[in-house]
């Protein structure tokens, strides 16, 4: 389980989702990514980069070689690089060296990835959505199917992400989860009301972790 999350609020999230899905005939899955990437080689590079442009920092401006002479700029090349990239190894170190954008990139990917993994694009008339977390590039999005985006603005899903976030940012996870969920709810059924009671769910109810 997420460290976020416990056991009952997962249990919360997917009765929550059970609650909505009473309710339409679309089918929503939450899913929770703890990382989207582990960012290994951008980090690498970062410190490869520094410590192959350090000596020539002091060229440039004429600066004296501060160190001693056993230490020259080649051993002090050497040793940037083998600390740094001990350094990076630490996560937290890690994602702070990786830009917003690339992280965000990732994480978009990964959603688009669980979209298919989760069958969310199986749901019965293409009424699917996915609420996509991942919680170390801080990102949240959702993505409707084919069934629902051409019937709903994306400044009504926007809702749900900002409901979320902001509940998030005051330690309420769950809550977040709830009210994300509690909006998505009602725009699926305003576009999508259940036609008939449903004797099966298409998919599972769960809240989904990855990580």
């Amino acid at each position: 389980m997420a460290k976020f999350l416990t056991e009952p609020d997962a249990q919360r999230i997917a009765d929550a989702v059970r609650n909505v899905e009473s309710r339409t005939e679309a089918e929503l899955v939450p899913v929770v990514a703890l990382q989207s990437d582990d960012y290994r080689y951008i980090p690498v590079l970062t410190v490869l980069f520094l410590a192959m442009v350090f000596p020539s920092i002091f060229w440039v401006f004429g600066v004296p070689w501060p160190l001693p002479v056993p230490l020259d700029p080649y051993t002090g090349q050497l040793i940037l690089a083998t600390v740094g990239i001990a350094l990076v190894q630490w996560t937290p170190l890690r994602h702070k060296l990786v830009p917003r954008y690339i992280k965000h990139r990732r994480a978009a990917r990964m959603a688009r990835e669980q979209f298919v993994e989760q069958s969310v694009h199986l749901a019965p008339n293409h009424c699917g959505v996915l609420l996509f977390v991942s919680v170390a590039e801080h990102y949240v999005e959702i993505l409707a199917d084919q069934g629902l985006a051409d019937r709903v603005d994306n400044a009504e899903w926007q809702k749900a992400v900002d409901d979320f976030t902001g509940l998030v940012r005051q330690g309420k996870v769950a809550e977040g989860f709830e009210a994300a969920i509690a909006d998505i709810g009602e725009i699926l059924c305003r576009v999508a009301p259940v036609a008939e009671p449903k004797d099966r769910n298409a998919l599972p109810d769960r809240l989904v972790v990855i990580g």
